[in-house]
């Protein structure tokens, strides 16, 4: 009996919500993983404390826009009110524009004046973050092997960094043990390949990312030129044939969005200044693409024009400035 017990996981399975209360606990009780965690999400040491007005660590917190598993407000090293919201993941698949509701609930905060910048992060294992279940983007991925490691690092200084590696490591075990979907297109896939191949080599200023495996309904393609903030979205909608700049949040500015920008038709037949949902779009038409259907040397011009429009829009819209 003792020896059954003592090949038995100690936890007999992990939840995301398990994941969640022991990065909160974390977060609530130590500097040293606040410091590690937020220079992880920004690229930089940033931390200073969680002990102004606004500051604090929560769980499930839910507006319009969905629901934030793990939310971190801090003071950053120069005075600035900094947010994280961390989505964690096992291996359940994402909900619809899950990473876009990140951004709008991010942008929100802001202009409530919650925070004044803030970063969207995923946490899964590894293979997840790798796998075709991942199609959503992030300001930041962090692997549990990552937070595994931290604790293991320190596992001869306390006794509980011990507890809580082992415990990260029991989820990636989940990860590896539960079902994959297998939603990949393997047509998609190719084509968006492809055109990554493609855009590296002509159009390496729109800086698009190395794709991952797709699911059949994932046709957008997303730049991110250095010219443009963050908040600003540039992307090329294959099947329904439009490339568009997203500007995050800005619905109540769209008279001084159309005022800037309408007159940019000249240059983009067809452009139009419109809303999307609480955001503004510069919206330019461009060929409908069929990539489940098409390899991409069959539609390689109209990818490249639309490839065009896009980086000469992300420079047009860089040198007149957001509002």
């Amino acid at each position: 009996m003792a020896s059954e017990i003592q090949h038995q996981q100690f936890i007999e399975s992990f939840t995301e919500r398990d994941m969640d209360l022991l990065v909160l606990e974390e977060l609530q009780v130590s500097r040293e993983f606040c410091d590690w965690f937020c220079a992880r999400v920004y690229d930089k040491p940033i931390f200073k404390s969680i002990e102004g007005d606004r500051d604090g660590v929560w769980h499930s917190v839910s507006n319009e826009y969905g629901e934030t598993d793990v939310l971190i407000i801090f003071t950053s090293d120069d005075g600035t009110t900094m947010a994280i919201l961390i989505e964690n993941k096992i291996a359940a698949k994402p909900q619809p524009a899950q990473g876009e509701r990140y951004r709008k609930r991010g942008e929100k905060g802001k202009d409530e004046g919650k925070w004044q910048d803030y970063r969207t992060c995923l946490l899964a294992p590894r293979k997840y973050l790798g796998s075709s279940l991942q199609t959503e983007e992030y300001d930041s991925e962090i692997a549990y092997e990552e937070i595994m490691a931290y604790f293991a690092a320190r596992r001869s200084s306390e006794p509980r960094h011990k507890y809580r590696a082992n415990f990260f490591m029991g989820g990636v075990e989940q990860q590896r043990r539960g079902p994959q979907p297998k939603q990949t297109s393997e047509p998609l896939t190719d084509f968006v390949k492809q055109y990554w191949k493609f855009a590296q080599h002509r159009y390496p200023e729109l800086q698009m990312r190395e794709p991952k495996p797709r699911p059949a309904g994932n046709t957008w393609i997303s730049f991110y030129p250095s010219g443009l903030s963050r908040h600003v979205e540039l992307v090329h909608q294959l099947t329904a044939g439009f490339v568009k700049a997203i500007f995050q949040g800005r619905a109540a500015s769209i008279e001084a969005f159309e005022a800037r920008f309408s007159n940019m038709a000249e240059s983009f037949p067809g452009l139009e200044v419109k809303l999307a949902g609480k955001s503004v779009a510069i919206v330019v038409p461009v060929v409908r693409l069929d990539p489940l259907n098409q390899a991409f040397e069959a539609c390689r011009d109209s990818a490249s024009a639309a490839m065009d429009i896009a980086q000469r829009l992300a420079r047009e819209i860089a040198a007149r400035g957001t509002l």
